[in-house]
Order: structure tokens, then C-alpha cells, then sequence
């Protein structure tokens, strides 16, 4: 347990810990390398008490940032990282979906369809309901 995620913790804590530069500009790290290691050499002992149950990556956090009312002062800079880790996407299946919904909508017969209105109907055709479900009629009477 001593050695546990510590490789990855020090990779995490150099990525987000040191400045980068982008075009010119300097965007400094957001979180304290040095106090990253020393959060997790507790929280991980913390986290241990959750092996037990039967929660996946987000249901834990959930659980802990809504029970421990301390747990993000307590641990500012793995909160973050945790918090990050829930926003970014794992795969970009969703923006797949989205470009394939749009070629059915924009076909060569429809390539002057208009931005806003490519953009209504991938709002219904993503959004809306099954055309098993929609009910026409009362659509008509709308």
C-alpha cells in the first residue's frame, strides 16, 4: 500500500503541476506537486475504506463529496484531479454520433440546408423522442 498509485500520481501532479506554454502564453500548473504527493499518502488509506463496497469510479466520488463535507479541504489537489477526471470525456463516441446524425440529415439532395436548421433537426432527431413514440397528431394540432 506504501508504493500504491504513486507512479501515476507523480505523472498526474508533473501534467497538471507544471506551466505550460501555448501559442506564446504561459498557463501555470494548477496544483501543488509536492502537496499532491503528500494528499494522496493519506486519501489512499482513506479510499481503502471503500474497497469493500461495490461502487464504480464516479458513484465513489459522488459519495465521498456528498458525505465527507471535509474531503475537499482536507485534500484540495486530488479533489481536483478528481473533479477533472469526471468532465473530461473518456471517448468521443458522442461528437462520433453527432457527425454520422448530421450526414443523414445533410445529404447532397439537402446540401443547402441552412446552419440553424441542421442544427434544429440534430437537436430532435439527438433530443427528441422514437418515431414509434411521437404522437403526429397532436403535433398537427400544435
Amino acid at each position: 500500500m506504501a508504493t500504491y498509485g504513486q507512479k501515476e500520481i507523480e505523472f498526474l501532479g508533473n501534467y497538471y503541476g507544471d506551466s505550460k506554454v501555448v501559442d506564446c502564453n504561459i498557463f501555470a500548473g494548477i496544483i501543488d506537486k509536492e502537496k499532491l504527493l503528500e494528499e494522496w499518502n493519506s486519501a489512499k488509506f482513506y479510499l481503502e475504506s471503500y474497497s469493500d463496497k461495490d461502487y464504480n469510479f464516479v458513484e465513489i466520488w459522488k459519495h465521498i463529496f456528498d458525505v465527507d463535507n471535509n474531503f475537499i479541504n482536507n485534500y484540495p489537489n486530488i479533489s481536483l484531479l478528481v473533479e477533472i477526471a469526471l468532465i473530461v470525456p473518456l471517448s468521443n463516441v458522442i461528437v462520433e454520433r453527432i457527425f454520422l446524425h448530421q450526414n443523414l440529415i445533410k445529404t447532397k439532395f439537402r446540401n443547402k440546408l441552412c446552419t440553424e436548421n441542421l442544427n434544429k433537426h440534430l437537436m430532435i432527431l439527438i433530443n427528441g423522442s422514437d418515431v414509434e413514440d411521437f404522437d403526429f397528431e397532436r403535433a398537427y394540432d400544435h
